[in-house]
């Protein structure tokens, strides 16, 4: 557990110093094991620390190459944190699909057509664009969309044969139609517009 918070903390390793504080306050606690548990713990906290801070870089969105410029920070050389590029770079990834995820799902939600993702990698720029975290992300967004259409209809007591007006609008813009999300949201919605009449 110290060596994990230290590593988490972006300290560099340091059993000695640990060894030294807890022999003053409770020598019974040392073990001849004890220095292999502290790297443990330590290895695990930096990678933590590196995947953090990739995570959030990638969700920001900042290039995988940020890297870089993370190894220079004033926080990274005062506490002189060992680096760790793999685990910067699993996290960056993770932080990457989540930021092309939220967009995909915006873009669902906004009754944009699937085709809008040429676009978005066309604009990337030097963020990598996540083809897969972007369809997933379109795919729950336009489930939504469908579902805030049954609802809305239902919420003012239009007819669900409403539906039919939507898909028109949607074939046009070549959005890809959900009628279940549709009807299951008007179906429950209708329900509640009964009970406040």
């Amino acid at each position: 557990v110290i060596g994990n918070k230290d590593g988490i903390k972006g300290l560099p390793a340091n059993f000695e110093e640990r060894r030294s504080f807890c022999a003053g306050v409770d020598g019974d606690k040392i073990k001849t094991e004890s220095a292999a548990f502290y790297q443990t713990g330590w290895e695990n906290g930096n990678a933590q620390f590196w995947q953090k801070l990739g995570e959030a870089d990638g969700r920001l969105p900042r290039p995988a190459n940020y890297y870089q410029t993370q190894i220079r920070s004033e926080s990274i050389l005062d506490n002189k944190t060992p680096l760790n590029p793999v685990a910067y770079d699993i996290g960056w990834k993770q932080g990457n699909a989540d930021y092309w995820n939220a967009i995909g799902d915006q873009d669902g939600v906004a009754g944009l057509a699937a085709t809008i993702e040429t676009q978005r990698a066309a604009n990337a720029g030097d963020v990598a664009f996540n083809s897969a975290a972007f369809q997933a992300g379109w795919q729950r967004g336009n489930q939504a969309y469908w579902t805030r259409l049954g609802f809305e209809d239902a919420r003012q007591g239009i007819s669900d044969k409403m539906l039919l007006q939507h898909v028109k609008v949607a074939e046009e813009r070549q959005l890809l139609i959900r009628r279940d999300a549709y009807q299951m949201a008007w179906d429950t919605e209708i329900v509640e517009y009964w009970k406040r009449i």
